[in-house]
């Protein structure tokens, strides 16, 4: 009986820690991806953030995406701004500019897209760098934003369709690894539960950074992966030396 429950601990143990390498996997490439972003500027700095700021998080080989903001304009009359958008072209010192007007009418609104495609990417053709600003008009200040899609060797399949699958497949590994181990019903303990608690925080801390990271708060992921990988170590380091 014994025998049975550690196969489902080490079954869920092992689906559940391939649950942890998609959502790391997933989690780091939209922190790279902003990170190089946020650091792409031509000099000008915005008075506000633009959150509306639509940008995918993956683009494929053959793959045209987009990139769109919206603008509001909450003034009760037509409202006139300036649109420079910024998009690198094979190398980051390599950026087509491209101006736009707006006429955006009183309580309205106005969405702005731009295509990219996969030669757009820069840093070896891994990472596409956009930044769009927004001119000060009359008491309405500056608005800008930023930030990078990374490119994926990969054909037959979209960033949107990747990001999707993987998300799904990690949570789905995370549920089932989770409950195969809890099944396992070994004393509290025991070697096995010691792991799963640490494999739960370390998966929490992997959400956490990937919601932080799909919401443009790339930092904030960006210390949660930080975090992740030291417990990782730690994870790694208890089961080499057998401590409990």
């Amino acid at each position: 009986m014994r025998t049975y429950k550690k196969s489902f601990a080490i079954l869920g143990g092992i689906i559940f820690f391939l649950g942890i390498i998609l959502a790391f996997g997933l989690a780091g490439i939209m922190v790279w991806g902003d990170l190089e972003g946020s650091l792409f500027t031509t000099g000008i700095r915005s008075d506000s953030s633009l959150s509306s700021l639509n940008c995918p998080v993956i683009i494929t080989e053959n793959e045209t995406s987009t990139i769109s903001v919206v603008l509001k304009n909450p003034a009760d009359k037509t409202l006139e701004r300036k649109m420079l958008a910024n998009i690198t072209e094979g190398y980051a010192s390599l950026v087509r500019e491209i101006h736009t007007d707006l006429t955006i009418p009183a309580g309205g609104k106005q969405k702005v897209e731009w295509k990219i495609k996969p030669e757009d990417a820069a840093f070896g053709q891994r990472v596409i760098l956009f930044r769009v600003y927004v001119h000060p008009h009359a008491s309405h200040p500056s608005l800008g934003a930023n930030c990078g899609v990374v490119k994926l060797g990969v054909q037959g399949l979209t960033g949107k369709q990747i990001f999707v699958a993987s998300t799904l497949l990690s949570l789905s590994f995370l549920a089932i690894g989770a409950v195969l181990i809890q099944k396992s019903h070994l004393p509290v303990r025991s070697r096995v539960c010691s792991t799963a608690n640490c494999l739960y925080t370390l998966a929490g801390i992997l959400i956490v950074a990937g919601i932080m990271s799909y919401f443009g708060l790339w930092a904030l992921g960006l210390v949660a992966l930080v975090v992740a990988v030291l417990l990782g170590g730690v994870f790694i380091a208890r089961q080499i030396t057998g401590i409990r």
